[in-house]
């Protein structure tokens, strides 16, 4: 399921924060500009023989930008020695960028060339004055992940109770968040209630090194990513142990009662998740998902039987996207359309073995194993979960096996990203529009907070 994510104008910037001792990690680098294409108008204004380089639109203070001197309207043509044709190339240079790092560009400014060199500034988090994000890391594969804590200022040293903070399925960094951000909002809303929360990055994400990228990487190096970050935390002497609590969202609550039969945390909440396997619940969306937003009953059908034989296949068989394609080049465009297929063996923006992987999971008896307490939280416009259904059935399947530790509830307005919007036919009627972009800057709804801190607060282990 995909997080809904608040889109911002291109800064390269991003975080700031206190690390600890002995780091193999370096923060991620910035540049730190807005920048635009250059038109054929400006190259002839500048001298350019091409419509080729970035020009600047505006400089962000306190980044490598400002420290070498790069002003607005100057043209950049290369970096480090290598041409610059667009903003997409700067994009991919930035991305590689750590603190420290060396920096020189070429650009034209009054018409003349000029080569400009420094050290590159490290991405700037703009923490809540009240709030401190503590940088940790710990190793993985042939390199290290990052571990993020974030708290309230003058808590470093005294036991805490913890959140550990599992994100959806989206190749996205926890430790670059933008203030508007859903997941920066639940956080620093934990935060101030009392509570450490703990976050991840998946593997090749924020200033994670070493790692394969992310969207290469299967369910279950993923999943062992998040094993090892539960391992690292049990090692910080703040914890309290007794009271670690996990919050999965989306596809983090697949991962959530996986560690959860593993580690003993003392509870699990989850947001818009599912319990059924992946292969059925993609039946459901690629079907009730549709007629919800108003495709025609029978069409979705017959839309559907289309690829069901494939996704069998696919899900059951291991055959890859990119053979089953090849097979038959009209669900090129099916796979395109429904599952975000890019040719390139991803789905979702996830490599197709991800998929695959998490559909072998059996959430039944991962949940039947866990013993702890469990809240199973679902919104009542969250069209990505679809359904009550497999909410109620988390808590149902927990008190089955651990009578009176399951939980269901309802959260009214909400949709998949933690928004409030109203019911699901309100929220379906203003999800393409301004009016939404709105609402994920301005209607986190608050009340998601307020449940957990109670529910936890209740569930918590008294010394």
């Amino acid at each position: 399921m995909k997080r809904v994510r608040v889109v911002l104008p291109l800064l390269f910037v991003l975080s700031a924060a206190q690390l600890t001792s002995a780091q193999q990690l370096k923060k991620r680098g910035v540049i730190g500009v807005v920048p635009a294409p250059v038109s054929e108008a400006i190259a002839r204004y500048v001298g350019l023989p091409k419509a080729e380089g970035v020009l600047i639109q505006q400089v962000v203070p306190n980044t490598t930008a400002e420290r070498i001197g790069i002003q607005e309207k100057d043209v950049l043509t290369k970096v480090n020695g290598q041409p610059i044709k667009g903003p997409q190339e700067l994009i991919a240079f930035s991305q590689k960028l750590t603190e420290g790092d060396a920096v020189s560009v070429t650009l034209i400014r009054d018409k003349k060339e000029q080569v400009l060199s420094g050290k590159a500034v490290a991405r700037a988090n703009e923490v809540a004055p009240d709030l401190e994000l503590v940088y940790d890391e710990f190793p993985f594969q042939n390199g290290y992940i990052r571990a993020l804590v974030k708290r309230q200022k003058g808590t470093a040293g005294k036991k805490q109770p913890v959140v550990y903070f599992i994100q959806g399925a989206s190749c996205m960094t926890m430790g670059y968040l933008p203030p508007v951000d859903p997941y920066r909002m639940a956080t620093d809303q934990l935060a101030r209630k009392g509570y450490a929360v703990y976050m991840v990055e998946k593997p090749g994400m924020g200033d994670c090194d070493g790692t394969q990228p992310c969207a290469e990487i299967g369910f279950n190096t993923e999943l062992a990513a998040f094993q090892k970050g539960y391992e690292k935390l049990l090692t910080l002497d703040w914890v309290d142990k007794d009271n670690v609590f996990i919050f999965g969202h989306s596809l983090g609550g697949i991962v959530a009662p996986l560690l959860a039969e593993q580690f003993k945390p003392r509870g699990v909440v989850v947001y818009g998740t599912v319990l059924r396997s992946w292969h059925d619940y993609m039946i459901d969306i690629l079907r009730d998902q549709r007629t919800l937003e108003g495709i025609d009953y029978a069409e979705a059908e017959v839309d559907l039987q289309r690829v069901r034989e494939p996704l069998f296949r696919y899900f059951y068989q291991k055959k890859s996207p990119d053979d089953l394609v090849k097979e038959n080049p009209a669900l090129g465009r099916a796979f395109a359309e429904r599952m975000a297929y890019d040719g390139k063996g991803h789905l979702f923006g996830r490599h197709y073995s991800f998929w695959q992987e998490l559909n072998e999971k059996n959430l039944y008896d991962a949940w039947k194993k866990t013993d702890a307490h469990v809240l199973a939280i679902y919104g009542e416009a969250d069209i990505a979960a679809l359904k009550p259904d497999d909410h109620v059935q988390i808590a149902n399947v927990v008190n089955r096996y651990h009578p009176g530790k399951g939980e269901y509830f309802l959260l009214p307005k909400t949709d998949h990203g933690l928004v409030e919007v109203g019911s699901l036919q309100e929220f379906l009627a203003i999800k393409d529009s301004p009016e939404y972009e709105q609402l994920l800057r301005n209607k986190f709804n608050t009340r998601l907070i307020d449940k957990l801190d109670l529910w936890m607060k209740e569930k918590s282990r008294r010394s």
